[in-house]
């Protein structure tokens, strides 16, 4: 795995409130919410928001999104797209939002990562 990438990426963040009753984040404009996302990616590595190209937040009012049937094929296609020039990485907090298709594609990942990673280390 090559930490040394520069090139273009995209970088999902998904926001939950902090309960059903929670409505914080709805009341605030894209920009507000752009920010604050940037400043948590900030803390871990900083100066990235000047490399942002572009934003485009989609917000699920009365729900949190939900993978629909069929996403597992999307996720091992774009990973295995060699047009992408850089890796694709699946993160999520499938304890609290659990999916059993989520949990095994990151497995798998995880286990092809590991698998290299002993490839390459001999």
């Amino acid at each position: 795995m090559d930490y040394e990438y520069d090139g273009k990426s995209i970088l999902g963040i998904a926001m939950p409130p902090m309960n059903a009753q929670d409505a914080s984040l709805t009341r605030l404009s894209d920009d507000q919410l752009f920010a604050r996302a940037m400043a948590d990616v900030e803390r871990y590595f900083p100066g990235a928001s000047k490399y942002v190209i572009d934003k485009y937040i989609h917000r699920f009012r009365y729900g949190f999104p939900v993978f629909a049937p069929g996403y597992t094929k999307i996720l091992n296609t774009i990973h295995q797209d060699a047009t992408a020039k850089g890796p694709l990485f699946l993160a999520g907090d499938y304890t609290v939002y659990p999916t059993l298709g989520g949990a095994a594609v990151s497995g798998e990942r995880a286990a092809e990562n590991v698998a290299q990673y002993m490839e390459e280390i001999g």
